[in-house]
């Protein structure tokens, strides 16, 4: 889960700030997935309408004829998401005021964990090779691939990422897309794009930026 504290939230637009304390946005909506099965071939989910939708991994390069959505095991828990609501013919991204989550045997699976992680631990496709050997994958970055911590004797994975809010968190924090002084910075988080826009909507009669401007009359 992402972390929420706007209990001192600047926003800034257009050159000037307006401190909103203790202001936060009404909770998002959540579109909820619930993982069924999982196995080294597919992955069953139910949608919250009752909707079935089987995902087929592919196994390295290799190609399928399944007409039906084909991903790589190594995907993590977001990306199923997204593959998901494609296969129910949903877009892949939600609004900002809506979050997906994704819950198996009854708990919220982290949007970084590999999928590799929710396998039979005595799976050979559960380990991942790294020099000198083999460790679970749960020891394993799900970015970089290299494992979290240099002695693998430490508890892995972490208790929580202080940047995306996953607890626990199956990457380093120098590798999560939230970091912004990451390789893979994506942008802000879908959380963080909906409290700017919410935000901004609360500021537009003051702003004069070219977005607010032409919904101000003069």
């Amino acid at each position: 889960m992402e972390r929420r504290d706007t209990s001192s939230l600047i926003a800034v637009c257009e050159g000037f700030q307006v401190p909103l304390v203790q202001a936060e946005p009404p909770p998002q909506k959540c579109f909820v997935i619930t993982l069924v099965t999982i196995g080294l071939k597919q992955a069953e989910l139910t949608l919250m309408d009752g909707t079935e939708v089987i995902i087929h991994f592919k196994a390295g390069k290799e190609t399928s004829t399944v007409k039906r959505p084909l991903v790589s095991l190594d995907i993590t828990v977001q990306t199923l998401g997204k593959a998901c609501r494609l296969a129910a013919g949903l877009p892949p991204r939600t609004p900002p005021d809506v979050t997906v989550r994704i819950t198996w045997q009854g708990k919220v699976l982290p949007q970084f964990q590999p999928l590799r992680t929710l396998l039979p631990p005595d799976l050979v496709e559960y380990m991942h090779e790294v020099r000198g050997g083999t460790l679970p994958r749960r020891h394993i970055c799900s970015f970089c691939k290299e494992p979290l911590w240099e002695h693998s004797s430490e508890a892995c994975p972490f208790a929580n990422c202080f940047f995306c809010g996953d607890e626990p968190a199956y990457h380093h924090g120098w590798c999560c897309p939230h970091n912004r002084d990451s390789l893979l910075y994506e942008g802000p988080s879908h959380y963080q794009q909906y409290v700017a826009r919410w935000t901004h909507s609360r500021l537009r009669e003051h702003c004069n930026c070219d977005f607010c401007r032409p919904l101000n009359p003069c």
